[in-house]
């Protein structure tokens, strides 16, 4: 999500929207495994604009979900605090492996990647924990986020945006 959210957009609207992105970002880190493997001019530009994604976007977007969606959905469904529970720990287990993930790209960037197949198998893991990830989330929490009073979701969509800021 760019700084700039349209303030028409709710705050599942704009969950809908990151998780669409992330799902965009997989397919492209699955094809800069190719394009690496390939010796593609155009890998360092993706591995940069990947890099930047893993370190600035998707670390928000789990503040997003731990610290302003997390606490609201367990007031309103507190049935969903083991779900709720493990998919923050998976935050962090997502968040733990963005360092190597960025620094293999950060070595694409510059044309030095020396371990190619670590870098494979570091995106394959990555992306399948991302994938399922999002699938969970979606069937768990997202139907009960509508169930949160009107003026927490507004408040829900106003942290976002400041996050965005930072």
């Amino acid at each position: 999500m760019s700084p700039e959210m349209p303030l028409e957009d709710s705050a599942l609207d704009l969950l809908r929207a990151c998780h669409q992105k992330m799902r965009s970002f997989c397919v492209g880190c699955e094809k800069l495994v190719t394009a690496v493997a390939e010796g593609d001019p155009r890998a360092p530009g993706s591995a940069a604009s990947v890099a930047r994604y893993f370190r600035e976007a998707l670390p928000r977007h789990a503040e997003d979900e731990d610290e302003s969606l997390t606490p609201r959905l367990l007031a309103v469904r507190p049935a969903l605090a083991p779900v709720l529970a493990e998919l923050e720990r998976e935050h962090h287990e997502i968040v733990r492996r963005l360092p190597v993930v960025c620094a293999s790209l950060d070595a694409i960037a510059v044309g030095q990647l020396e371990a190619p197949r670590e870098f494979a198998r570091e995106v394959a893991e990555l992306v399948a924990l991302l994938r399922n990830h999002i699938e969970v989330e979606e069937t768990t929490w997202f139907p009960w986020v509508d169930t949160i009073p009107a003026d927490e979701r507004t408040s829900i969509r106003e942290e976002m945006a400041e996050r965005r800021r930072r």
